[in-house]
């Protein structure tokens, strides 16, 4: 909807195919709360939090198995928290966390079967020796 010439409440776009592209909030002109992208065959292709036309919140994206491939948190679009990625069988394949978008603390490396690999200590984006 259209309320002194800015988008205000649910938005929809869809592909050519006529399939859901894209479904969120405006608020005041501005993408506000969840979104979900969808890939042109139905498929869930990420879930993204926004405040204020800003990435806020938990953020996932799925791969084409639709399958959680990577999960962040972002504070008025920067990263900020923990942050994972996954292999196609769901396990963990990497975690660590952000501090002001920079690699801030541990981060571990795991195979396939959740086996760690290695671990690397960052202090706001160097590592630690």
């Amino acid at each position: 909807m259209i309320i002194d010439n800015k988008l205000e409440g649910e938005y929809k776009s869809f592909h050519e195919n006529g399939k859901l592209q894209q479904q969120g909030y405006y608020k005041k002109d501005k993408k506000d709360g969840p979104w979900k992208i969808y890939k042109d065959n139905g498929q869930l292709e990420q879930e993204v939090n926004w405040k204020e036309d800003m990435q806020h919140g938990i953020t996932k994206f799925y791969n084409e198995n639709g399958q959680l491939e990577l999960e962040e948190n972002l504070i008025f679009g920067k990263r900020e928290g923990s942050l994972k990625w996954f292999h196609e069988n769901g396990k963990v394949s990497r975690e660590g966390n952000y501090t002001n978008n920079k690699k801030n603390g541990l981060f571990k490396y795991y195979d396939q079967n959740g086996k760690l690999e290695k671990e690397i200590l960052y202090k706001f984006g160097d590592i630690e020796i």
